[in-house]
């Protein structure tokens, strides 16, 4: 399940991701107290930490990055591109502040993806 994208401000932001995600990790802990779960794990680490400040962190952190790397896609190609986190009404702060997350191979991968969508 990817409960990042009820993040999204027009739902209620932050706000309502944590509301989402930590409903999900509620029933896991359920799950895994009636013994239907063996084990349980999410990107953000929650799960096993329960590290509301970090996982509020990383939220924003993914939600920037993913947002840069859309853009990118987005300008390289010419559009075309559906993505959820484009319709934020932030998107683009969001993909400014995530410039600076990106590798630095994001330009050999630009180049590649250039050739290949010239090709086509």
């Amino acid at each position: 399940m990817k409960s990042q994208y009820s993040s999204d401000p027009r739902c209620g932001g932050v706000e309502n991701f944590l509301r989402c995600h930590l409903t999900v990790i509620a029933m896991l802990d359920k799950a895994k107290e009636l013994g239907c779960l063996e084990s349980a794990s999410d990107e953000g680490e929650f799960y096993e930490n329960r590290n509301v400040e970090a996982l509020v962190k990383e939220i924003g952190s993914w939600n920037q990055m993913i947002a840069a790397f859309g853009g990118k896609l987005k300008d390289v190609l010419g559009g075309g591109i559906e993505m959820p986190i484009a319709d934020y009404p932030n998107f683009e702060q969001l993909e400014l502040a995530g410039q600076a997350q990106l590798p630095p191979q994001i330009e050999e991968l630009v180049k590649l993806i250039k050739q290949v969508s010239h090709k086509s």
